[in-house]
C-alpha cells in the first residue's frame, strides 16, 4: 500500500476521500476473503474423511458448528489486517479520528459473523471445497454488488413515476436514503465521512454523521453507536439463523 499512498499524496491527511476508497476497498478484500475461509473449512474436511469421523463423538451439532465459526472467524483475521493497519497508520497521524476504529471494527464483525454463517451453510450442505467457496463469494457478491444495483435501478423508476404522477417527493427520498446504511460499504463511508480528514481533530461530542442527503438524517457520535450496533446485531443474528437451517441435520451430512 505504500505506492499508493505515495500517488495519493498530501491529501491523505487532510481529506476523507481517500480514506472512503481505501476503507471500503479494503472491507472488499477481507469480505472475500472470509467468504473463501469460512465456506472451505468444512469441505476440505469432508473430501479427507475426518468430518465423518468427527460426526461419530459425543459432540452435538451446535457444539462442533460453534467450534467451526470460531476457527473460520479466528483463520479470516488475517484478512482484515490491511483495513485496520490503515485507519490505525492514518489515525495515529491525526488524519482519522479514534472513535472510527470501534465503529469499523462494529462493521466487520457483524459483517464476518453473516458470512461465517452462509460459509458455514454451504460447507455442511455442498460436498466439494471449490463449490462451497464459490457459492458463498456469490452470496457475498450477489448482497454487496448486484441486489444493490438491482433496487437503486427499481428505486429510481418509482421515483420517477411517483414524482410525475404527485409531485416532488425529495423530502421523502432523502429518509428513504438512509436505508442504504444496511450496506456495510455505506456504513464505511459514512462513518469515515464524518470522523477523517477535517473532522479527525474535533471532540466526540461536535461529530456529525450523515446518513442521507441534506441533512435530514445526521446523528452525533451516539446516534451514530447505535445504528452501528444494530446493524451489527442484526447481522450476526442472520448468521446465526442461516446456521440454524442445516444444525439439525448436521450428521446426514457425512452421507
Amino acid at each position: 500500500m505504500g505506492v499508493t499512498y505515495w500517488l495519493t499524496g498530501p491529501s491523505l491527511l487532510t481529506s476523507d476521500s481517500p480514506h472512503l476508497t481505501y476503507g471500503i476497498v479494503l472491507f472488499i478484500l477481507g469480505g472475500l476473503a472470509t467468504s473463501v475461509i469460512t465456506a472451505t473449512g468444512i469441505p476440505v474436511e469432508k473430501e479427507s474423511g475426518a468430518w465423518a469421523l468427527l460426526l461419530t463423538t459425543p459432540l452435538e451439532g451446535r457444539e462442533i458448528l460453534l467450534g467451526k465459526a470460531i476457527g473460520g472467524l479466528r483463520r479470516s483475521l488475517p484478512a482484515w489486517l490491511p483495513l485496520f493497519l490503515h485507519l490505525g497508520l492514518f489515525t495515529a497521524l491525526g488524519a482519522i479520528h479514534p472513535v472510527v476504529l470501534p465503529l469499523v471494527a462494529m462493521v466487520v464483525f457483524g459483517n464476518a459473523c453473516f458470512l461465517t454463517g452462509s460459509g458455514l451453510f454451504w460447507g455442511v450442505v455442498l460436498k466439494r471445497t471449490a463449490t462451497a467457496a464459490i457459492a458463498n463469494l456469490l452470496v457475498a457478491i450477489g448482497l454487496w454488488f448486484i441486489v444493490p444495483m438491482g433496487c437503486l435501478y427499481l428505486f429510481g423508476i418509482a421515483a420517477s413515476i411517483v414524482q410525475v404522477c404527485i409531485g416532488p417527493i425529495w423530502p421523502w427520498l432523502q429518509m428513504i436514503e438512509g436505508l442504504a446504511m444496511l450496506h456495510p460499504f455505506v456504513e464505511i463511508g459514512v462513518i469515515l465521512n464524518g470522523a477523517a480528514g477535517g473532522s479527525a481533530h474535533l471532540r466526540l461530542g461536535r461529530l456529525v454523521f450523515h446518513p442521507a442527503a441534506g441533512g435530514v438524517l445526521d446523528v452525533g457520535i451516539v446516534g451514530m453507536t447505535l445504528i452501528v450496533l444494530a446493524l451489527m446485531a442484526g447481522y450476526t443474528v442472520l448468521g446465526r439463523l442461516i446456521v440454524g437451517l442445516v444444525m439439525r441435520g448436521i450428521r446426514k451430512s457425512a452421507f
